[in-house]
């Protein structure tokens, strides 16, 4: 009974065994790492225009860059085991 109720419960997940979850966080590490590329791409050359636009886009270029380190850093971290995430 206790085997039939654990491989219900794989069925559910999909690919979350080991493998899974791994692929999953290394795609997770990839985008962020790309949005991180991109953003300051974009932060280096609105620095270098002029333009009302242009500080615009500087400022959210900025934000984003900073909220694409905080995610990878967070996709780093090892996990604390007395506060599960």
């Amino acid at each position: 009974m206790k085997k039939e109720w654990q491989m219900q419960g794989r069925e559910g997940r999909g690919e979350r065994d080991g493998r899974g979850l791994r692929r999953e966080m290394e795609e997770k590490r990839t985008v962020a790492k790309i949005g991180m590329t991109v953003s300051l791409g974009v932060l280096v050359a609105t620095g270098m225009m002029r333009g009302r636009g242009a500080k615009v886009l500087h400022i959210w270029s900025g934000l984003a860059l900073i909220g694409f380190s905080v995610w990878h850093h967070r996709l780093y971290r090892a996990p604390n085991r007395n506060h599960p995430e």
